[in-house]
């Protein structure tokens, strides 16, 4: 809550306020001071407001307007609507430089869409942002717009907004890529935005132009991997929740550990069940307190809920499948900016995982992997092309990187992979060397 509040004044722009003055000659004139530029006072204090989304009313607090005039009277009252403009001179300024950036810069430009949707609210935002390499190698990231979607949006609304940005940004012959949710409406939306735009426009005659979400793909495989499991966890979760539910269980639980010279290093915790790596997290700490659990189970008769020896070693073996998600997970959220390297490795990990579960002795684990393999092939089979062909021109790697990973995910097969990584290469190069001229 704010320390001052918003002053309800009879006139917003406060035209009825006297500008500072000093007397000179009994005359009263404004207080000049050459150094200060009453524009770039204005547009300083619009920064602050957009850097750390305040709202407008801002400058309608009594702390703000005092301590603007202590600092520098000249600025003047700033309204509500004087804010706003400074805020769209702000976008113009900052959207001119943007475009001057894109249009100079000799790489493609690779486009992400995001959906977002208000607490409480049918329509719904659609950003958009442009990632690209600049002429000095540095990897850049720039928003290019904020679109309302409103109810109901359909793929070709979706479409023509995004035709309509891209050919006002003068994108439209420089897209390399665009990455968006997979669901029936965006699927459709591709298709529509791929006729709007010629065969030479898009890289490699558009084979790669649409990607889908890594992180959205994972949510869903894993989505599925908790329906599958909630039963098999259900125990070991409720007696967690016993163990944690008052004061005295907890320290009875932390007194019980160090008896048995258990390390007690983590808290028990309860998982999100729309959170499946909170669901990862509570089993790791819970089977790291297996033998207290056991114990309190022979000593303590009040927790009837306690899981069995194989409902224990069901719940090992379903940690273990969802570590190397985790990882990958983690992957996503502490790196800023994940190079391709990194990723094919952990894809490729996830990958070898999957089949290694496929010739599992458990019928459980086998109809999971299954299930898992067919959500994630059609992912597979774009992205490791696109992320195969980064790594090949990596001087680190190679191809001998890919050659390996093939023999090892693919096996016998392998050849005809390397093959096809091996020709992703020479189209790529042959049509850079189109768009680049003799």
């Amino acid at each position: 809550m704010h320390v001052y509040e918003e002053v309800d004044q009879p006139n917003e722009n406060f035209e009825d306020e006297t500008e500072p003055t000093e007397i000179e000659g009994g005359n009263k004139r404004p207080r000049v001071d050459p150094q200060f530029d009453v524009n770039i006072g204005r547009e300083m204090v619009a920064k602050m407001v957009v850097m750390h989304e305040l709202p407008l009313s801002f400058v309608k607090y009594f702390g703000f307007r005092d301590l603007m005039k202590y600092c520098k009277p000249l600025i003047g009252p700033l309204s509500k609507d004087l804010l706003k403009k400074e805020i769209f001179k702000l976008y113009d300024v900052e959207r001119t430089n943007t475009m001057k950036m894109m249009s100079n810069n000799e790489s493609k430009i690779a486009i992400s869409v995001d959906f977002v949707t208000p607490h409480n609210e049918k329509s719904r935002y659609m950003a958009v942002t442009a990632h690209f390499v600049d002429n000095l190698w540095a990897l850049q990231r720039r928003i290019m717009r904020f679109i309302h979607v409103p109810f109901p949006y359909t793929a070709e609304m979706i479409c023509d907004e995004l035709v309509e940005l891209l050919i006002d940004w003068n994108l439209d012959r420089k897209l390399s890529a665009l990455t968006i949710d997979s669901c029936s409406i965006n699927d459709a939306m591709m298709s529509m935005l791929i006729a709007k735009f010629t065969v030479d426009s898009k890289v490699m005659g558009g084979r790669f132009f649409h990607l889908q979400c890594c992180a959205q793909i994972l949510d869903l495989i894993m989505k599925d991997e908790m329906a599958v499991i909630e039963k098999d966890i259900e125990k070991i979760r409720d007696s967690i929740s016993f163990m944690i539910s008052t004061t005295e269980s907890v320290e009875n639980f932390e007194n019980t550990a160090r008896r048995l010279n258990v390390a007690y290093t983590k808290k028990l915790i309860l998982d999100s069940k729309s959170m499946w790596n909170s669901t990862y997290l509570m089993l790791s700490t819970a089977l790291e307190y297996k033998d207290v659990f056991l114990h309190l189970k022979m000593c303590d008769g009040q927790c009837e809920c306690l899981p069995t020896e194989s409902e224990w070693k069901m719940a090992k073996a379903i940690c273990e499948h969802l570590e190397v998600f985790n990882e990958l997970k983690e992957m996503f959220l502490e790196t800023k900016y994940m190079t391709a390297d990194l990723f094919l490795l952990m894809i490729s990990d996830i990958r070898l995982s999957i089949n290694k579960w496929l010739k599992s002795s458990d019928d459980d684990i086998k109809c999971r992997a299954t299930n898992m393999m067919a959500k994630s092939e059609t992912y597979w089979e774009v992205v490791y092309g696109v992320k195969a062909m980064d790594v090949v021109l990596d001087p680190r790697y190679k191809m001998r990187t890919i050659e390996l990973m093939c023999l090892e995910i693919y096996g016998d097969d392998a050849k005809d992979h390397i093959k096809r990584v091996k020709f992703l290469n020479v189209r790529l190069f042959l049509g850079w060397k189109h768009d680049e001229g003799p």
